[in-house]
């Protein structure tokens, strides 16, 4: 899902917030979620965070995964946000879910003001 939020009376722009659900598309032409992402080019000039259920497993955000065991798929998205000026604003290593192994996702432009306050 794609939303752009703007508050009315202002003159700021609309911040964009693309929140995904990775999973398999119906059919096998349209591959993963963050594959049609990663196909994705974002305006610049638009603030924009990127949220949701990844079911990634990435050393980015996950200590125990060998960088070496990262599939090419996920190393692809990884790629493609960092090319795009994302960093992550998840805590490494914290799930979001009991038993979880992976965990939601959370990126921002690097210089947005919108990550993390460490």
């Amino acid at each position: 899902m794609i939303l752009d939020v703007k508050c009315e009376g202002t003159r700021h722009l609309p911040t964009r917030l693309i929140n995904l659900y990775n999973q398999v598309e119906l059919g096998e032409e349209h591959g993963y979620t963050t594959d049609q992402l990663a196909n994705t080019t974002l305006h610049p000039g638009t603030p924009t965070i990127i949220t949701g259920d990844w079911n990634l497993h990435h050393n980015n955000w996950d200590s125990s995964i060998e960088r070496e065991s990262t599939l090419a798929s996920t190393q692809e998205v990884v790629n493609w946000l960092d090319g795009q000026g994302f960093s992550l604003c998840s805590e490494r290593d914290v799930h979001t879910r009991s038993g979880s192994s992976c965990q939601d996702l959370h990126h921002t432009p690097e210089n947005s003001g919108m990550g993390p306050t460490q």
